[in-house]
């Protein structure tokens, strides 16, 4: 289990629905919401390095490719948000990854998308989850 840090809320409509964190090593990850539980968030999350993520935020990775595709070998992870904490709690193999989980394919992240075009670091939303 790895406790991770909210960084920056790329979506969020009701609540983050594309969110970027780090764990305490400074491992980032890019987590898409797939499941709104009773009493939390899930999150597919995968590791991901900052050229690839600027990629993804410069509109130049699609979404799906992102998980389909990860650098790195045991890089994915099932997420969840409770109680305001952000945990990558379970290790996915790409056997394990639904159709459910995944995004839809052609989701190019626009840096436009960012309310009011605020500074992305300043545009992170709290994470408040279910209790």
């Amino acid at each position: 289990m790895r406790h991770l840090t909210l960084l920056n809320t790329l979506e969020f409509y009701d609540i983050p629905q594309i969110l970027t964190a780090a764990d305490a090593t400074g491992t980032n990850y890019l987590c898409t919401l797939f499941r709104k539980a009773d009493d939390c968030y899930e999150y597919l999350g995968v590791q991901i390095s900052e050229p690839r993520l600027m990629a993804f935020i410069g509109g130049q990775l699609d979404l799906r490719d992102a998980y389909l595709h990860p650098e790195v070998e045991n890089g994915l992870y099932l997420v969840e948000a409770k109680q305001e904490a952000l945990t990558a709690i379970a290790i996915l193999q790409p056997e394990d990854i639904t159709e459910e989980m995944l995004p839809e394919a052609g989701y190019f992240f626009e840096y436009d998308d960012i309310a009011d075009d605020a500074d992305m670091q300043t545009d992170t939303y709290k994470l408040e989850v279910p209790v």
